[in-house]
């Protein structure tokens, strides 16, 4: 009896897994630099780290909720967080965003057993996103070129 109770857990435990949603992240259209690190080089590749040369101006939080099916090979789509910086760090007056994360969490609903082994049952993860608006201290970059002291090739775009 024990042993059978042992597999029913175990099957359990390994079925709770197949519910969820897969996602792909992206920020290809911010007009400001970006660092999953707490530091951005500026134009003279020269590092520049937050608490040092660059100060917070505020955070920066976005959620999502992904749904997919089949198991999250059908997903949602991608989640790009371009606008959603691009406003943050102009209103907040900053020239970027540093320590940028990403938080994955399970839906209650992923843990629904037996639902989730059924592919048409939707799986969804909560996905956050926090960082970190800066500014280079005493300086202020012009509006129209954001991206001028952090990089030499913004001239060119």
């Amino acid at each position: 009896m024990r042993a059978l109770a042992g597999v029913a857990v175990a099957t359990c435990a390994i079925l709770t897994g197949c519910a969820g949603a897969n996602y792909q992240f992206a920020a290809d259209r911010a007009r400001y630099p970006i660092s999953f690190s707490p530091a951005l080089p500026d134009g003279t590749g020269r590092i520049l780290y937050l608490g040092h040369e660059l100060e917070p101006k505020g955070s920066f939080e976005f959620t999502r909720t992904q749904i997919g099916f089949l198991y999250g090979a059908i997903s949602s789509g991608p989640i790009d967080v371009s606008d959603q910086i691009n406003a943050e760090v102009a209103q907040k007056g900053g020239e970027g965003v540093v320590a940028l994360a990403l938080r994955n969490q399970n839906c209650a609903t992923n843990y629904l057993f037996p639902l989730q082994i059924l592919p048409f049952f939707p799986g969804c993860q909560i996905v956050t996103v926090t960082g970190t608006v800066i500014a280079v201290k005493g300086q202020q970059t012009p509006a129209a070129a954001p991206l001028a002291r952090f990089d030499q090739r913004a001239e060119a775009r």
